[in-house]
This record gives structure tokens, C-alpha cells and sequence, in this order.
């Protein structure tokens, strides 16, 4: 066996093994993004109907005075 063929296959091995351990350290990533998406969906939700709760509520309160 050649130097350059067991250093390339050295090379395989360590790229398989980086692949591997990576894929295991980015499964929370998706979990994290869609818990933060939903946040901020739900605070925009939340205001907005406060927002037109609100200004109904003024305008009632204009139309009784």
C-alpha cells in the first residue's frame, strides 16, 4: 500500500466520523428554530389581537361620549 492511499483512506475515515458526530450535534437546531418561530408567531398573534381589541374598545368608548 502506498503512503498517499493509507492517507487518503485516513482522510475517508476522519471525514465519515466528522459527518457523523455533526449530524448528531445539529439535531437540536431544528427543535430551537421551531420552538423560536412559534415564540415569535405566537407574541405578533398576541398583539395583534390585543391591537384590535383595543382600538374597537376606542372606538366604542368615542361613540357613547
Amino acid at each position: 500500500m502506498s503512503p498517499s492511499r493509507s492517507v487518503r483512506m485516513a482522510s475517508t475515515l476522519e471525514l465519515a466520523s466528522l459527518t457523523t458526530g455533526s449530524t448528531q450535534k445539529m439535531d437540536w437546531i431544528p427543535l430551537v428554530l421551531v420552538t423560536f418561530k412559534l415564540l415569535v408567531f405566537g407574541t405578533g398573534m398576541f398583539f395583534a389581537i390585543k391591537w384590535h381589541y383595543d382600538k374597537e374598545k376606542e372606538k366604542n368608548k368615542d361613540k357613547k361620549k
